[in-house]
């Protein structure tokens, strides 16, 4: 599907709207939402939305990849050159183009859902899953990872990790759903969140 693919629009053009809205619409329930998962950065969004792609056939979009296609660089690299402020805006325009496109698996960003207008956004035309998992873990999954720029310059990731998730956490609860990520192999958490979700939508299991 186009939606997996750099594109035509500033490095993106729509899936083909017909079978895909067709497909959604079939999948994703007749309200044809999106399937939204947020959390802190190695909670696994992008790797979860890939098998919940693979599960239920639908568009996978990834936020950060999104941006970083459209704006030719890394994630990492666009905060360096122009700076958090410039990634939340090209985020948030990311952000609007995937929600007019038809109804898929979003990953978003670890910041996205902190701000009210990408929350707002979000609870309208998604169902909201938040990945909730402890500091430890994330520290652990995180423990070797180059790509994060919030992370970069922390000459202590763990008090990091725990500053974030202290600031954006009261934000996550307001998801649609919340759902522990500890102690749980990737397909029981997809297998019970798409269960989740048809049962919210109507759709196809």
């Amino acid at each position: 599907m186009m939606a997996r693919k750099l594109g035509e629009e500033r490095g993106l053009s729509r899936p083909p709207i017909d079978s895909a809205r067709e497909k959604s619409r079939n999948r994703a329930g007749s309200v044809g939402r999106h399937l939204v998962l947020v959390g802190m950065m190695g909670c696994g969004k992008s790797l979860l939305g890939r098998w919940l792609g693979r599960r239920s056939g639908l568009p996978i979009y990834d936020l950060d990849r999104i941006v970083s296609q459209r704006e030719h660089r890394s994630i990492s690299a666009l905060f360096e050159e122009k700076g958090e402020l410039y990634f939340r805006q090209k985020e948030a325009e990311a952000l609007r183009w995937v929600l007019s496109a038809p109804a898929g698996i979003l990953s978003t960003g670890g910041g996205t859902f902190a701000f009210a207008g990408n929350r707002r956004l979000l609870l309208e035309h998604g169902v909201v899953f938040y990945l909730e998992a402890p500091v430890d873990l994330l520290e652990a999954r995180l423990r070797k990872s180059r790509g994060r720029p919030l992370l970069a310059s922390s000459s202590d990731r763990r008090q990091t990790l725990q500053e974030l998730l202290g600031r954006r956490e009261p934000f996550y609860r307001l998801a649609h759903v919340t759902i522990s990520i500890a102690e749980r192999s990737r397909e029981e958490l997809g297998e019970r969140i798409w269960q989740t979700f048809c049962e919210r939508t109507g759709g196809e299991a």
